[in-house]
Order: C-alpha cells, then structure tokens, then sequence
C-alpha cells in the first residue's frame, strides 16, 4: 500500500480540507480590525483585512453618515470578492504549510524514537 506524504487521501483528506478552511476563514474574519486604504480591492476606499481587504468602507450613499469612514457593521453587506479569494487562499496555504512542518517533525521524532 503507497502512503501519500503530501496529500491525504480518503475521508482524512476531506477532513483536513473542510478543517483547513474553516480555520482559514476564521483566520481571515479576525483580521477585520486591521484598516486600510487598498487600492486592489476596495479602490481606493478603506477597507479592513490582511494581507488584501475583504471588507470595504462604503460610504458612497450605502452606509450611514455617522459610520463613513469607518468599518462597523453597516458596512458588512459589502464584500470584496477578490479580497476574499487571496485572504482566503493566503491563509489556507500558511495553515497547509504549517501542517506540512508538523508532518516532518512528528516523522523525524518517530524515527529517532524507533532507532534507539
């Protein structure tokens, strides 16, 4: 039987997919107090998010006066869709890596474990 050490395969894989992005949106959703102005996907305008903006300040006519200039949750409904694609694949890739790291350490902690 082949071991897959990259990809899992099966209902494990699946698992660690649905898992990985859940904890990358929850990733990206904690960022909303980081603001902005970012010219990619909110134009110019503020937006909040790291690394790109996923949320935008829009104060053209659709967020109230007293909240233009800030993000609160008027501003909810206005999602960047190209925002939301590089947070949400930024963060599943770092989770992805930081698996990856967790793979080779607990590997060569088992083979030092088994040499002994």
């Amino acid at each position: 039987m082949e071991k897959y050490w990259f990809f899992s395969r099966g209902y494990r894989g699946c698992i660690f997919g649905v898992v990985n992005m859940v904890l990358a949106i929850c990733l990206m959703v904690s960022t909303v107090n980081y603001l902005r102005y970012d010219p990619f996907s909110c134009y110019g305008q503020l937006g909040a998010g790291f690394p790109v903006a996923f949320i935008c300040d829009y104060s053209g006519g659709g967020s109230p006066l007293s909240s233009a200039g800030k993000i609160d949750s008027a501003d909810f409904p206005f999602l960047s869709l190209p925002g939301s694609i590089v947070d949400i694949s930024f963060y599943h890739v770092l989770l992805w890596i930081a698996w990856l790291m967790a793979l080779g350490i607990s590997h060569l902690v088992r083979r030092r474990v088994q040499s002994k």
